[in-house]
């Protein structure tokens, strides 16, 4: 045998050894087996993110869970970052048990530690991640786009499979849709992957297995009028940003004194009258009456701080519901239902705007779902008329010389003013103060001075009555004002040893206090999301995924990466 047939064998045996070595270790190795996401698009400009992730920890030791860095900060063309509003719902195994996970941020990262750090674990383990995100589309002149990384280029491990399944609200035709993905590693713009559109669908599939850094990005175009325009924040954390408005700021002070200090002046002149005529005690436990009539916690929460919020809607539903118009039916957490009791009609017992929320909630049904609601418009158009005729009604009492919403409205133009003048202090004071500004009448001084009575007697645990720690009805009677007040939990730590009989007016575990304000704040958190606006923005320069736009692996929202612990 010649000396250069023996190189050629040494080599290539060199080479089979070195390929057989590399194959056992990465065997060795853990690797995620497969990485699906669902998403839904919701009509408000929101989606619901699904992702089902199988992670293989082959035997390696010391192993508790997985890391999952959700990206929720995104870079348009001009490099401005803005911020995508992301909650995380839960996280659960295929079965549905919840996994233990921490919380955090970590720059521009959402770190989920997900696991128990006093149990190890190997080989496969399921992880199913569900959170919201607002801010997630692209509007342009002619159509809406969603731009989303599925996995992320972040992931220090292999991953043999990954795909994204988008479903749209409404009835688009798949005509009408266009779908194109990327595959690799960050900038990559092959589009080797694979795509599917049905009616509502686009689906993107990897070609291959994804080596770590490797990510699956999917762009869905599709008309516009589907989804409302709900874009992301500005991202202002930067120093240099906020250098630059301090200096803002700072400069304002020297120009256009006059009005910021006008606007000042009303709100000091108010807070000064109030605080001089108001007659605040510590252990008033009645809300205020007008012509004989107590005040509902609705207009107790409006004449207290001139706001309507979701505060406001979900203290009159527990009242309505303690009145027996409805019933308040817990499934789960975060997952209420409302049943219909009794008709409703404005006059005697019921206002006109807490008919307008009972006609928003059931319309001709007798049942209701809360968070079907969330993509309802009429209930949304409901729920503005609701907070505009409790308005009238606190201005029928007389308890504001104007409406709190039109003194907000005329700060507002104010600062918007500002933004043209340029006065940064303007904008400052007038949007800062917004509602505050609202001047209360003598009437309005009284019943606020009886609202803020009953605000520090539920939230006070120094004095306290001999028979209300034994009294449930004292404890529900009250419930609804502490709710529109913020100050339940407080309110029922006062309750804390009295054992409670079922509710008329709640299905569910009401056993004891506890339980009542694990209840409010899930109710109220429900509520709040139910009840969020609909917003309609400006572009804010993002360019499309789709090839005239630039797209690439890791260009879209979402992403991020990942690891073992």
């Amino acid at each position: 045998m010649t000396k250069r047939a023996k190189l050629l064998i040494s080599l290539f045996l060199t080479g089979v050894l070195a390929t057989l070595s590399i194959s056992f270790s990465y065997a060795a190795d853990e690797q995620i087996e497969s990485f699906y996401s669902e998403i839904e698009v919701n009509t408000d400009g929101t989606i619901e993110v699904k992702e089902t992730i199988q992670y293989n920890f082959q035997d390696l030791p010391n192993k508790h869970g997985i890391y999952r860095y959700l990206d929720y900060k995104r870079e348009n063309q001009e490099g401005k970052k803005y911020v995508l509003s992301t909650t995380v719902l839960s996280v659960t195994d295929e079965n549905g048990n919840s996994y233990q996970y921490d919380e955090s941020k970590k720059g521009d990262y959402i770190r989920l530690k997900i696991g128990n750090p006093d149990k190890t674990i190997t080989g496969i383990h399921t992880y199913i991640i569900n959170y919201e995100v607002s801010g997630a589309f692209t509007y342009f002149s002619d159509h809406d786009e969603f731009y989303w990384n599925i996995n992320g280029t972040e992931w220090p491990v292999p991953i043999k499979k990954v795909e994204g399944d988008v479903t749209l609200p409404g009835s688009i035709p798949s005509n009408k849709i266009q779908v194109v993905c990327y595959e690799g590693s960050y900038g990559s713009s092959y589009k080797t992957c694979s795509t599917y559109i049905g009616d509502n669908d686009a689906r993107a599939v990897s070609s291959r297995a994804f080596s770590s850094g490797e990510n699956l990005s999917i762009a869905v175009s599709f008309p516009k009028g589907y989804v409302s325009e709900l874009k992301a924040k500005r991202d202002t954390s930067g120093f240099l940003e906020i250098i630059f408005m301090i200096l803002v700021v700072i400069f304002g002070l020297f120009w256009y004194i006059f009005v910021p200090l006008k606007v000042f002046q009303n709100w000091n002149k108010d807070r000064k009258n109030t605080k001089q005529k108001q007659r605040i005690v510590a252990a008033w436990f009645q809300p205020p009456e007008f012509a004989r009539k107590k005040f509902t916690p609705a207009e107790t929460g409006l004449v207290l701080d001139k706001i309507t919020d979701h505060k406001e809607v979900t203290a009159t539903l527990i009242d309505l519901a303690q009145r027996g118009y409805l019933k308040i039916i817990q499934e789960k957490k975060n997952k209420f239902k409302f049943e219909k009791l009794k008709e409703f009609k404005t006059g005697g017992n019921i206002e006109k705007y807490e008919v307008t929320l009972l006609e928003g909630i059931f319309g001709d049904s007798k049942e209701a779902d809360l968070k079907k609601l969330k993509n309802s418009a009429s209930f949304h158009t409901k729920i503005k008329e609701f907070q505009k005729q409790l308005e009238e009604k606190v201005m029928d009492m007389m308890m504001f010389e104007k409406k709190p919403s039109s003194v907000d409205a005329n700060n507002i133009l104010l600062g918007v003013a500002g933004f043209f003048i340029p006065n940064p202090f303007l904008i400052f004071t007038a949007l800062a103060l917004g509602r505050k500004s609202a001047k209360r009448t003598d009437t309005g001084i009284e019943k606020y001075s009886e609202a803020k009575s009953l605000l520090n007697f539920l939230k006070s645990q120094d004095e306290q009555l001999d028979f209300q720690a034994k009294n449930q009805m004292f404890f529900e009677k009250l419930l609804p004002y502490a709710t529109v007040f913020g100050v339940e939990d407080v309110w029922a730590k006062r309750f804390s040893d009295l054992k409670f009989k079922p509710s008329d007016w709640y299905e569910g575990d009401l056993s004891n206090a506890a339980m009542y304000t694990a209840f409010s704040r899930s109710f109220g958190s429900s509520v709040r999301t139910a009840t969020g606006p609909t917003s309609t923005t400006s572009s804010s320069g993002f360019s499309s995924g789709f090839s005239g736009g630039g797209g690439f692996s890791g260009g879209g929202g979402g992403g991020g990466g990942g690891g073992s612990w």
